[in-house]
């Protein structure tokens, strides 16, 4: 008989993006491998930022259970004037003076009222549901994934009240995101609430080494080392759809400031200026706030090379992934707002595991070196570039390959990346809540 993981999660169909992928992936897989999910998410009718069919979702062996979410920080952001998928920690370029105030007073309110963060009202009506659920079907463990790390504050509780064993696993920082989570007093309340909720966890997990590490030196917690993955059965099913001449592809959202293709299009006009033919290159934007690209773009004198794709479904994006010449990805550059000692290396995301499955070459700018870095090396998956000069030679590079071959040759090596399929993560996962579920066992034994 399957045992029984309950699994405390926000992001689930039909709110889509990149941190829904990793906990829809082990819904799907872990029925396979002897455990039986029950997840527990938020209201079909919470606002989306980026939305995904609801059905995908539906999965054979996995039962859903859905509670009222108030969703307050995005309806007051959106009678604020505000779209959903806007960031308004500071104003950007364009924006009035009072826009840029009310973007300030958000942030400071934020800061306040967000801690853990900004889905802290779905606390009461989820730990309400998952004591219901745990006393109907005795999960063998409870697990929980951040962001948001609310979901831990509401696993945190139920593991006090009912003592069911608890994985907590961080596809991101709690305390030193790479954006800010509060200063002065809402930052040292937010840091005793993790010590508070992750204390109590049975296994911490952590998709980058420098959050376990991080969490090692100020929690003294053991964390385990689970990577993201890319979705091998996606990819599987995909049609390649390509582009014309050479074309780099960059799927996921633009921060100006943070997560700024601005070197590529300075390589670009370099290479112009130097009497280099660019005309076949193009540079395509797929997914959420991309439009940014254009204005960066034509402040270089190179937009004429940009294409905006907007947002694409999974399917879709996976498609153009595996189409592309060559895949574009931005490692995120530290805030303004946030002292870089506060702020931890930045660990593969998603997406760069995506881009991982594909088998493409990745250009990949990263101001720093990391976790990242190391795997884009590891598995021969593509260029690191640290400064406009570093994009302009390996652009340069790249035109001479393909206008001699008409392609970019992949030198990625399968037998490594194969070690961050779906199916390896969910094994781990498998393993842990085997061990896990065992030793509180052995406790109720004793």
């Amino acid at each position: 008989m399957a045992r029984k993981v309950l699994m405390i999660v926000y992001y689930y169909p039909p709110l889509g993006g990149i941190g829904g992928m990793r906990t829809l992936r082990l819904a799907r897989l872990l029925p396979a491998l002897g455990w039986e999910p029950i997840v527990l998410t938020v209201s079909e009718r919470t606002l989306a930022v980026i939305e995904r069919d609801a059905s995908d979702g539906d999965i054979p062996g996995v039962r859903v259970f859905r509670t009222f979410n108030p969703d307050l920080a995005f309806r007051i952001k959106r009678l604020a004037g505000f779209e959903v998928s806007q960031t308004v920690g500071s104003a950007s370029r364009g924006e009035t003076t009072s826009v840029g105030l009310k973007a300030r007073l958000a942030r400071g309110l934020s800061d306040w009222t967000g801690i853990p963060d900004r889905f802290i009202d779905w606390f009461p009506f989820a730990r309400k549901q998952a004591l219901e659920l745990v006393r109907e079907f005795a999960p063998e463990v409870v697990f929980t994934s951040s962001p948001p790390c609310t979901c831990h504050v509401i696993a945190a509780s139920v593991k006090r009240r009912t003592g069911a064993p608890w994985v907590a696993d961080l596809r991101d920082p709690w305390i030193g995101r790479f954006y800010s989570e509060g200063y002065g007093l809402p930052l040292k309340i937010n840091s005793l609430l993790e010590k508070r909720s992750l204390s109590q966890a049975d296994a911490v997990s952590a998709v980058a080494e420098s959050i376990g590490e991080d969490l090692g030196r100020r929690l003294s917690l053991k964390v385990e080392h689970i990577p993201n993955s890319y979705d091998e059965d996606l990819l599987a099913a995909s049609t390649p759809v390509e582009g014309e001449g050479l074309n780099i592809l960059y799927a996921g959202s633009l921060l100006p400031g943070r997560r700024d293709p601005g070197p590529v299009f300075r390589a670009l006009s370099a290479l112009r200026q130097a009497g280099r033919e660019i005309s076949g290159v193009k540079i395509v934007f797929a997914g959420n706030d991309v439009g940014i690209a254009r204005e960066l773009a034509a402040a270089e004198g190179v937009e004429d090379r940009v294409e905006i794709l907007g947002l694409l479904s999974p399917a879709g994006a996976a498609a153009r992934e595996k189409g592309a010449s060559a895949l574009l990805y931005i490692q995120n550059f530290n805030s303004e707002a946030a002292p870089a000692d506060r702020v931890l290396s930045e660990g593969p995301t998603g997406k760069l595991l995506e881009y991982l499955g594909t088998g493409r070459p990745v250009l990949a700018l990263m101001p720093s070196a990391g976790p990242a870095e190391s795997l884009i090396t590891d598995t021969g998956a593509g260029e690191i570039a640290r400064t406009d000069e570093d994009v302009r030679r390996i652009l340069g590079r790249w035109l001479d390959e393909f206008e001699s071959t008409g392609m970019l040759a992949s030198r990625a090596r399968p037998e490594a990346i194969e070690s961050y399929s779906s199916r390896a993560m969910a094994s781990r996962f498998a393993d842990l809540f085997d061990r896990v579920s065992a030793s509180a066992a052995g406790r109720r034994v004793r």
